[in-house]
Parts: C-alpha cells; sequence; structure tokens
C-alpha cells in the first residue's frame, strides 16, 4: 500500500517532535529513524525534513545545536523545547479527534 504523500505533509513537524520528544537527533538519523519505523514505507525527502526542522525552530518547537564531531565534520544536532512538548501534546489530541472522525465512517466497511 502505498501512503498518501499529501497526507503526510501535514504530520511532518507532528513526525518530528514525536521523534524528538523521545531523544535528540541529527537531520539524518531522523530520515533514517522514520524509514526503519515504517518498514521503509514513509520517507521524508531530506529538503522536507530540513524545511520542517526550520519552522520548528522558527517557531519555538525545536532548538538545535552545533556538534563538532572528532572527525571534524559539523553537524546539528536538534532537541525539542517545552513549547515544542506542548505542540506535540495539540498534534496528538488534534489527530485522536481526527480519527475517531474518520473511524465513524469506516465503521462496518471491512
Amino acid at each position: 500500500m502505498d501512503v498518501e504523500k499529501e497526507i503526510l505533509k501535514g504530520y511532518v513537524e507532528t513526525i518530528l517532535l514525536s521523534l524528538l520528544y523521545k531523544k535528540t537527533y541529527y537531520r539524518y538519523e531522523m530520515q533514517k529513524e522514520i524509514k526503519r519505523l515504517c518498514n521503509g514505507k514513509v520517507e521524508f525527502k531530506e529538503a522536507a525534513v530540513y524545511i520542517a526542522l526550520k519552522r520548528l525552530e522558527k517557531n519555538g518547537f525545536a532548538s538545535s545545536a552545533w556538534d563538532d564531531s572528532s572527525s571534524g565534520n559539523r553537524r546539528k544536532q536538534y532537541g525539542i523545547t517545552d513549547k515544542g512538548i506542548g505542540r506535540l501534546r495539540d498534534k496528538i489530541e488534534e489527530w485522536e479527534f481526527f480519527k475517531k472522525q474518520i473511524d465513524l465512517f469506516l465503521e462496518g466497511v471491512k
């Protein structure tokens, strides 16, 4: 089953916040984790994740810091803020409401 990309677009930030709630990540690690958790059925382009992270930072939902690794590469590590935790809780509530509404239409269809 192909996951409808338009539906997922509205949840990129929620998915990223849910990952950041559990631990800090580098951007590429988030992409790998999304793919792993969804068994390869959901994958976001690098640009989509980058733009979403920038938006989360701008809105105060995520923070970032440069990590100078021993290999000399500078990487940005992202974490969730208290405001981001509140936003995630709101988005979870929104999702649960939306899911209940869709379930009403799907009752007895299978």
